[in-house]
């Protein structure tokens, strides 16, 4: 089966990406709004949530902003660049919000609001749908169909916690349905943890696992002050949880590192501090770039010096490019006849991709040759 992938703006859905859309849960005002935009950007962040019509449970909590909210999120998304998301509630403003924002979000308790469902889909914004409340599977994926039935092809399907029996969470966040949906389905499968468990702290290793699982993307709440949120402030993350979770998913983008050692020497003119500090400097600059490596990949080095050189630590060198966090040891080597004189030798232990056979030592200055009758009985 081949997925779909959903273009828009400058953001992707669905084709081997991953998105993250983050915002806040309700639109506030204008400063809110633009300290969240640039804020969740600058993080990572592919495209801007923000509610502007609210459901609520209770009649008397607050309900959002209406159109002047729809007018904050479309002005903050254009000055920060990013693609806007926003709950659609209503037939009536199905026209007026197509035309504002570039994804109609379809809430859970509208899952199954079929007049609405076929309304967005005679347009041809794209649709982010999210699972009833406790809608199944089967249930979600035929609400997809009024959409898809309409001529908009576009269908963003949401995984955002359903209701069951456990009150620990907010919500159950049924993980197990990306991987139905992707099998079962073409469409972009999204995971939203902020709404399926409802509290802050276990929203982080939920969207690493969602990534995990196959999500093609997450939604997360994010406002740049929660504890004055006028809605959902106990599950809005903050700028730095935010950058926190952003962290972890390039994370496990990387590819899988292992511990490697890398040999290195080179030959010093004098026993003169400038001349092993400079040595020791080079010596270094060439293991890092050969090996393709940081400075930050280095995580300690071991240097051994002939016993002719004893005017300056070779640490110290390596003190002066930065390497201020990495451990160092020292030691001087026995005074074996015939060896090679003024010699600096390290072995450091790197964190890498490469296989150990790929490896490249680095002999400078022909620091490689050793006595013949040693290399002989090595051999």
């Amino acid at each position: 089966m081949e997925r779909r992938a959903i273009r828009i703006g400058t953001a992707t859905i669905g084709g081997g990406g991953f998105a993250v859309i983050a915002g806040p849960c309700a639109v506030e005002s204008r400063e809110q709004m633009l300290a969240a935009a640039h804020g969740v950007r600058e993080r990572g962040a592919t495209m801007l949530r923000g509610g502007a019509f609210k459901p609520r449970t209770s009649p008397r909590s607050f309900q959002g902003l209406g159109w002047d909210g729809v007018e904050l999120l479309v002005q903050a998304g254009r000055e920060s660049g990013l693609p806007t998301v926003s709950e659609v509630m209503s037939e009536a403003h199905v026209e007026r919000m197509a035309a504002s924002v570039d994804v109609l979000q379809i809430g859970a308790r509208n899952m199954q609001n079929f007049p609405l469902l076929r309304a967005v889909g005679r347009t041809r914004t794209p649709v982010l749908l999210k699972r009833g409340l406790a809608a199944t599977i089967d249930e979600l994926l035929a609400a997809a169909e009024y959409v898809l039935a309409e001529g908009n092809a576009d269908v963003i399907l949401c995984e955002r916690g359903i209701r069951t029996f456990e009150r620990a969470t907010r919500n159950t966040l049924d993980l197990s349905a990306v991987p139905v949906l992707r099998e079962r389905s073409p469409l972009p499968v999204i995971v939203d943890p902020s709404h399926g468990v409802g509290v802050r702290r276990w929203i982080r290793p939920l969207a690493r696992a969602a990534k995990a699982v196959g999500a093609d993307g997450l939604l997360l709440e994010v406002h740049p002050d929660p504890a004055q949120a006028r809605s959902d402030a106990e599950q809005a993350l903050d700028l730095d949880d935010f950058a926190a979770i952003a962290e972890d998913l390039e994370r496990m983008d990387a590819p899988s590192l292992r511990m490697r050692g890398v040999r290195g020497a080179i030959t010093v003119p004098s026993d003169d501090p400038r001349a092993i500090l400079d040595s020791t400097k080079r010596l270094l600059a060439e293991l890092v770039a050969r090996n393709g490596l940081r400075r930050s990949d280095v995580v300690s080095l071991l240097f051994s010096l002939t016993p002719d050189l004893h005017a300056a630590f070779p640490a110290q060198g390596a003190r002066e490019m930065g390497w201020t966090e990495v451990p160092m040891l020292h030691f001087c080597e026995l005074d074996v006849p015939g060896a090679l004189a003024r010699v600096i030798r390290v072995l450091a232990h790197v964190n890498t991709t490469r296989s150990q056979q790929a490896i490249e030592h680095v002999y400078l200055d022909g620091a490689r040759a050793l006595r013949p009758d040693l290399v002989r009985e090595i051999a």
